[in-house]
């Protein structure tokens, strides 16, 4: 089954090669040990899907270069493994077809990296911090001045750790 976002953002599987993936800047930077990786996506075959959104700019061509079909959302560690140390030609992949918003993109990444290898203490920060300013650019800052006002419309630290599936204080 996918997980709460997959399925409520509509997503579809199916198998990609790899050669149609965009992989651009990610929100992690430490890629860890992708030969441990690449011994266990041999032994084992591939466990999660590379998450992928059909990407905008496929029809577009700048100075000649064509844009890839796809981009990469989440398994950027599985994605090098795989095509770098593996030579593999295809991947099965989860995609999403309509458009989502730099919130919906950058919880994917966040939900992604957060239970797979842990992030560098720096990055996990970067992507709390990141998810709660896009939740309050998006639904506004949620001002309470009692208990009573806690339903008030609005973003919250509190509203973003639980979406997150953190408590308050972590967050």
């Amino acid at each position: 089954p996918m997980n709460k976002i997959a399925e409520a953002l509509g997503g579809v599987h199916a198998v990609v090669p790899l050669s149609d993936i965009e992989f651009s800047d990610r929100g992690r930077s430490d890629y860890g040990n992708l030969n441990e990786l690449a011994t266990s996506l041999k032994e084992l075959g591939q466990l999660q899907n590379l998450v992928l959104i059909q990407n905008p700019k496929a029809d577009d061509t700048v100075e000649g270069t064509a844009f890839k079909p796809f981009k990469l959302l989440a398994g950027g560690r599985r994605y090098r493994a795989m095509s770098e140390i593996l030579n593999w030609s295809e991947a099965n992949c989860l995609i999403f077809s309509r458009t989502l918003d730099e919130l919906e993109l950058l919880e994917i990444e966040y939900e992604e990296n957060s239970r797979r290898k842990n992030l560098e203490w720096k990055e996990d920060c970067d992507f709390k911090r990141r998810i709660h300013d896009l939740r309050v650019a998006k639904f506004g800052q949620k001002i309470a001045t009692s208990a009573a006002d806690a339903t008030e419309a609005g973003a919250s630290i509190r509203d973003t750790a639980r979406e997150l599936g953190l408590s308050a204080t972590t967050m």
